[in-house]
């Protein structure tokens, strides 16, 4: 029972089945198709293209500092350290003041989006990005500074929990 018990190891039991799960990285999902175990990778989409006008500036609001930092690196050090290895951030207004903040920073691609048209415009932008990918995605406004890395780890533990569940619900037999 100690090897059930123990935290490395997370578990599901539905309708007498047991499944055993490896620990997971930060990040990481399990996928389960056609009887195979696949471990996936979470992707970050961070939007960063709107204008930020009640912010009385000419920069864009994802630039400004909070403690020594940009709103959008406070992001993407969360996302990080949540353990998400692809962040896509989609640019638009004044796209490349907003590139010359992240110029040093190597695990982000960038999406442009033109017009700003909304968030679902915003996230459609990335489908290049993201074509091949088959996971989790979080999607993230850039100016929240106050993101925890714990926010979205719970985040991506209870999507896989949830996702895991539906999976095991729809076996009956073996």
């Amino acid at each position: 029972m100690s090897f059930l018990a123990n935290r490395e190891t997370r578990f599901i039991q539905k309708t007498g089945f047991l499944v055993l799960r490896p620990p997971l990285v930060g990040g990481d999902s399990i996928d389960v198709i056609n009887g195979v175990m696949r471990v996936t990778q979470a992707v970050a989409i961070v939007l960063a293209a709107g204008q930020g006008t009640r912010m009385n500036s000419d920069l864009p609001k994802v630039v400004h500092k909070v403690c020594g930092r940009s709103m959008v690196e406070h992001v993407l050090v969360a996302v990080r350290q949540a353990g998400v290895k692809k962040t896509v951030v989609v640019v638009g207004h004044k796209a490349d003041i907003v590139k010359q903040t992240l110029a040093g920073i190597d695990d982000v691609e960038f999406a442009l989006q033109d017009q700003q048209l909304g968030t679902g415009h915003a996230v459609m932008m990335c489908e290049e990005a993201l074509r091949d990918h088959d996971g989790p995605v979080l999607v993230l406004a850039g100016d929240t500074p106050l993101l925890k890395a714990e926010s979205l780890g719970r985040l991506l533990e209870e999507q896989q929990d949830r996702k895991s569940t539906r999976l095991n619900s729809s076996h009956t037999s073996i």
